[in-house]
């Protein structure tokens, strides 16, 4: 399995297809958005491929000085349950190994209809190092938890993620709800 940087049109379309099935529209921002931001270099649209180049999924992430935040990760749904998100799960976190790594997900505590598939991707997560953050927040309408590997994330730091890489109006939706002790 490997990672490989999206920006031939095949792989992009495989990449966008996955995309806007496997997140909520309430979670997604517009594609065009996003292959902007990648021409700027201010993300990365990576797809995870097996070693003979059969599309498997998507890591799409945004390095802000020292910290990378990977704003959507999905594999193909016919491949899941096999390993291969944990596997490339590990292979993202091995590719910004010297940066401050930083995940979100949609609250599991929520009463929802996917509240178990929320449960779920916590738990992955979870098993596969990463650890919650003291604080809950907002974005665009959805509560989300934020996870890292290491403590001491602030809320401003996180957000300096979103100033860096989205305008005004995006970031003016990253709102903080809650501080916690863990």
């Amino acid at each position: 399995m490997k990672l490989k940087k999206a920006t031939e049109k095949a792989s992009l379309r495989k990449i966008e297809n996955l995309y806007t099935q496997a997140f909520p529209i309430e979670e997604r921002k517009n594609f065009s958005l996003l292959l902007k931001k990648q021409e700027q270099g201010v993300l990365e649209i990576l797809a995870v491929e097996s070693s003979d180049h059969e599309f498997l999924g998507l890591a799409i992430t945004i390095t802000c000085d020292d910290m990378t935040l990977l704003d959507y990760f999905a594999i193909s749904p016919k491949l899941r349950g096999r390993g291969m998100g944990t596997e490339a799960f590990h292979l993202i976190k091995e590719r910004y190994q010297n940066q401050k790594f930083i995940l979100e997900i949609e609250n599991p505590n929520i009463d929802a209809p996917n509240r178990m598939q929320r449960f779920k991707r916590k738990q992955f997560y979870l098993r596969n190092g990463m650890n919650h953050i003291p604080f809950l927040v907002k974005i665009a309408g959805v509560e989300m938890e934020v996870l890292t590997p290491e403590p001491g994330l602030s809320f401003e730091n996180y957000r300096r993620i979103y100033d860096m890489a989205y305008k005004p109006e995006i970031t003016r939706e990253v709102i903080l709800l809650e501080l916690y002790e863990i």
